[in-house]
């Protein structure tokens, strides 16, 4: 009667480790799975304004007339409406709305 005593103890004991364990586990990913996701998304939005950013490098190098142009460039998975006047580039991104501009004060043309 008493192996079975012994037994039964142990299985208590077993189910109690068990369950404290599961318990801990649920709380350390209840912890860092937001922080993880709001960190995806940051990283996201931060690789949107790199590629606004480089679209405006390569707008502002590759300009060559005061002409008015509007055009969509599809870069790495975005979706980017640039256009360019005499006074300002401006870079939009269709889905976000995230947008850069830059104003030009004087253009110096290289012969």
């Amino acid at each position: 009667m008493s192996s079975l005593k012994k037994i039964r103890q142990a299985a208590g004991f077993i189910l109690l480790e068990s369950l404290v364990s599961l318990s801990l586990l649920v709380f350390v990913l209840g912890v860092t799975l937001p922080l993880t996701v709001q960190l995806v998304s940051h990283l996201q939005a931060e690789q949107i304004e790199v590629e606004i950013n480089r679209v405006l490098y390569d707008l502002s190098k590759n300009r060559g007339s005061n002409i008015s142009v509007k055009e969509t460039i599809h870069s790495h998975e975005l979706n980017l409406i640039t256009n360019y006047t005499e006074d300002q580039l401006t870079v939009k991104e269709l889905n976000s709305g995230r947008q850069n501009k830059l104003e030009i004060e004087s253009i110096e043309w290289e012969k």
